[in-house]
């Protein structure tokens, strides 16, 4: 360390956000699983393998199992001092099918959890895996237009990724960060409101202390579509001449609405229901994205023809701006527990 140029910024937190730490395991270990040997792996694999299989056109199936455990300690010099121990099951199921000519659709399943019984059943996942490959049969492209886009639930976090890392330390103290000085605003709609909770009991990233050893506390990110925090360690926060707040989301919730996905998408009648991406990029010092799509047609009211090839772009403000309905169906096999969104009026390319 002699070598190396020392920055004033690089110093230890105040010892005072140590103070008020959350006295709670939150059910982050499953003792059950420490059980799982080798055949068991095995017998899920194979019961998850056996239902992905049970088309003719299937071309073929991949499925992986990870059972895990982990724990650590941190000390420091100024007086904190934590351990954290985690574990959990995950389990995915990818299916490639036979589509027309040289066509090969394909499709996935996957869930995560802390406790073994909070997982679905191996089947349920090699099931789930295939009826989405086969829904992907006959996938055209279809002509631009502007409607409603009903967002699936696990394709949400390629939207919202990039607005809460416009949040962070480094891409606001940079200049990175199409969000800089919007602390407070109304940014988009009054329909989303997102919690920063690190306290969910068996969630996928509960913790009661960040990676510096700050105390974590429930944090709202949006409320009303109000910009409410910034994610900003003791380093950037030293940079900026403001407090500290943490240098990273944990647990992300919305507040839910009263409908299921069928529900709203009976309610739209007509529309794109967005299942996957395909692609693209998106810039986080302005804002700007263009992704390729998968998906389906809305039509009166129900999933349709699928559709690909096509693309969405525009700006993550405007788009976030345009969300007028939450479903109330969030994906709980995640750190991001997301729900069924519908956006109004966006603009997709074509034919």
């Amino acid at each position: 360390t002699r070598a190396i140029q020392p920055d004033p910024h690089r110093r230890l937190p105040d010892p005072s956000l140590y103070e008020g730490r959350v006295a709670d395991t939150f059910e982050l270990i499953d003792e059950s699983l420490d059980g799982v040997d080798r055949e068991t792996c095995i017998a899920w694999l194979t019961a998850m393998d056996e239902a992905a299989h049970a088309d003719e056109r299937v071309i073929s199936s991949t499925s992986q199992i990870s059972v895990s455990r982990s724990a650590m300690a941190r000390v420091t010099s100024n007086g904190f001092e934590g351990t954290h121990e985690g574990g959990g099951v995950s389990a995915f199921t990818e299916v490639t099918v036979q589509g027309e000519g040289d066509k090969r659709p394909e499709s996935y399943a996957w869930a995560s959890a802390r406790h073994r019984d909070d997982m679905p059943a191996p089947e349920a996942l090699g099931r789930e895996a295939l009826e989405r490959a086969l829904a992907r049969l006959g996938s055209a492209k279809a002509a631009s237009c502007r409607t409603h886009l009903v967002l699936d639930r696990e394709a949400v976090g390629t939207l919202l990724r990039p607005m809460l890392g416009a949040l962070g330390g480094a891409a606001i103290q940079q200049g990175r960060s199409f969000l800089k000085d919007r602390l407070g605003e109304q940014v988009v709609s009054p329909l989303l409101t997102l919690t920063d909770n690190p306290h969910v009991m068996r969630g996928l990233a509960t913790r009661t202390f960040d990676g510096e050893g700050i105390a974590t506390r429930t944090r709202p990110i949006f409320d009303a579509g109000k910009l409410s925090t910034y994610f900003i360690d003791s380093y950037y926060a030293n940079k900026l001449g403001v407090a500290p707040t943490t240098g990273s989301t944990s647990n992300v919730e919305f507040t839910l609405g009263t409908k299921d996905r069928d529900a709203l998408i009976a309610d739209v009648g007509s529309g794109i229901y967005l299942t996957g991406w395909a692609g693209g990029n998106s810039d986080g010092t302005n804002g700007d994205f263009s992704y390729g799509i998968r998906g389906h047609r809305i039509e009166d009211g129900k999933i349709g023809a699928p559709v690909s090839e096509m693309n969405v772009s525009g700006s993550f403000l405007e788009l976030w701006s345009r969300l007028v309905a939450v479903g109330n169906d969030p994906f709980v096999y995640s750190g991001l527990r997301s729900p069924t969104l519908v956006f109004e009026d966006v603009a997709f390319s074509g034919s």
